[in-house]
């Protein structure tokens, strides 16, 4: 456990109530801050289902409005949710915030991390109540973001909050170094005091994960496993791999499978995408069980768009699923754009394998040679396992972040 650490009331404003069940922000937030030492209070809008998972981070809770103005989920929305999007922001800022039952600014710290444009205004609307904000981002989602609205006679945009949520944060937290230099070049900012903080890898405790690894695998099965979210940032990719399972299995090698273990209605939308022979859909495992089932797998894969519209996050994001996949100690296969901060990832730490293409042809055949490199796998796999417990430690991690907010 980290060590106690005399630290401020945080008031947290995130996409939800972090848990261990969600997926990215909320999984990654749950792991890091189940272990802080002081109080937390979570910003929720009026209408957000806070009880939606019983493993939820105990937290307080403070609510705010946004008002009138809600984006539609329908075509006519698709239209429109832009405009109703700064209808709301000018509603907001129009309206004072109020929120109850927070501490006062000397005696907490804002951190905020979302993907939601309404709760950033909210950090920043805390910044002009005195409170310290410190951001965490972990993707470039702002990125080509055009959102704008009018304040009294003043023009405000998402890209106006992000550059001042940063100036006047004392220290930036980001998911990446890459993300970190993105943002300070396109906001033309001196570099802040900044941690690089990555979801913390699963406690070992299963006697069957202190197995050492031996780097020789079933010659007959070599199963992919893909577990987690399935957005447009990861599944062009991954329908690339799916394209070269099937390939593989045209040519006679149905030893070659993709297992994918997702939500029912991610697997949905891209099952006509991603069936055919040697892919199965697994369904969706807890996150308390999920690691038992990575076991099973020969490389676990990590996918991020080669596509123009999502490079954005491609560069920037150090996905929460690899250290996940580094706590059961098997090779990662990461397909993406080589410039990725993922794949950047897997190769400093030499802990799984990166294809830089998405032609389908090309994966089939690195999938080959893959099995073709038995010292190479169980380097990887002993890598991966060391870091899991040392470097991206759940204590460890823990006691880096508690402390540098601490010294803030």
């Amino acid at each position: 456990m980290p060590a106690i650490i005399n630290t401020s009331h945080l008031i947290l404003i995130s996409d939800g109530i972090p848990t261990p069940s969600g997926a990215g922000i909320s999984q990654t937030l749950a792991n890091l801050l189940d272990a802080y030492p002081g109080s937390i209070t979570c910003i929720c809008t009026a209408d957000e289902n806070t009880e939606a998972y019983a493993d939820r981070l105990p937290a307080g809770i403070a609510r705010y409005e946004t008002g009138p103005w809600k984006s539609w989920s329908n075509r006519i929305g698709a239209l429109l949710n832009t405009y109703f999007a700064g209808k709301q922001m000018q509603w907001m800022m129009d309206n004072p915030l109020a929120l109850t039952g927070l501490p006062s600014p000397g005696d907490s710290l804002v951190m905020v991390s979302t993907t939601v444009a309404h709760k950033l205004l909210v950090a920043w609307q805390l910044l002009q109540q005195g409170y310290t904000v410190v951001p965490y981002f972990m993707d470039d989602w702002m990125a080509g973001n055009t959102l704008q609205w009018q304040h009294k006679k003043q023009r405000y945009s998402i890209q106006k909050i992000v550059k001042e949520l940063l100036s006047h944060a004392p220290a930036w937290l980001m998911i990446s170094e890459e993300l970190q230099n993105t943002l300070s070049k396109r906001y033309q900012l001196q570099p802040k005091p900044c941690l690089v903080v990555h979801n913390p890898a699963k406690p070992v405790d299963d006697a069957e994960w202190q197995q050492e690894p031996t780097g020789i695998h079933n010659k007959d099965s070599y199963p992919i496993v893909y577990a987690g979210s399935i957005w447009p940032m990861h599944a062009e990719a991954l329908i690339a791999v799916a394209a070269a399972v099937h390939l593989l299995h045209s040519k006679g090698m149905a030893g070659f499978e993709l297992h994918v273990y997702a939500n029912p209605s991610h697997w949905a939308q891209y099952q006509k995408m991603l069936g055919g022979p040697g892919v199965q859909y697994m369904g969706w495992k807890p996150y308390a069980e999920i690691h038992q089932w990575l076991q099973q797998g020969w490389l676990l894969l990590c996918t991020a768009s080669f596509e123009e519209a999502h490079l954005s996050f491609s560069r920037s994001s150090v996905q929460t699923k690899l250290t996940d996949y580094m706590t059961v100690r098997k090779p990662i296969l990461f397909v993406g754009p080589a410039e990725s901060a993922s794949g950047r990832f897997v190769e400093t730490w030499d802990c799984g394998f990166t294809i830089s293409t998405n032609n389908a042809a090309d994966i089939a055949e690195r999938l080959q040679a893959i099995t073709r490199m038995p010292q190479q796998y169980l380097r990887k796999s002993i890598n991966a396992g060391i870091e899991a417990s040392t470097t991206f430690s759940k204590a460890e991690v823990q006691q880096k972040l508690y402390a540098f907010l601490e010294k803030i």
